[in-house]
């Protein structure tokens, strides 16, 4: 919230750093958070959504991780697109899952 941080408003960069620390260290409970935070300030962002799929790829939320693919699949620009999947093809290959990757 605002008010933590000395009224300094976070942006996508903090985010995404923010996101890649708690997927480094498989914090799933300081990324729900973090993506709670997203929510609330109702951020869409390309780049906070990739760290969010690779943060609930490395805190084992698969389905999770699946679900915002989905979305960020449907909204995304094309150009964009190659980029999502390599993030759950990476995901799901980390995991052990190459079949599900296939």
């Amino acid at each position: 919230s605002t008010q933590s941080t000395g009224g300094i408003e976070p942006n996508t960069l903090t985010f995404v750093q923010l996101l890649k620390a708690c997927a480094r260290t498989s914090s799933l409970k300081y990324g729900k958070i973090v993506h709670q935070d997203i929510e609330q300030r109702k951020i869409r962002d390309f780049d906070i959504d990739i760290s969010l799929i690779n943060m609930y790829f490395n805190c084992g939320q698969i389905d999770v991780a699946q679900q915002i693919f989905e979305t960020t699949k449907r909204n995304c620009q094309s150009d964009h697109i190659v980029k999502a999947y390599n993030s759950l093809l990476h995901g799901y290959a980390q995991k052990g899952l190459v079949k599900d990757a296939m």
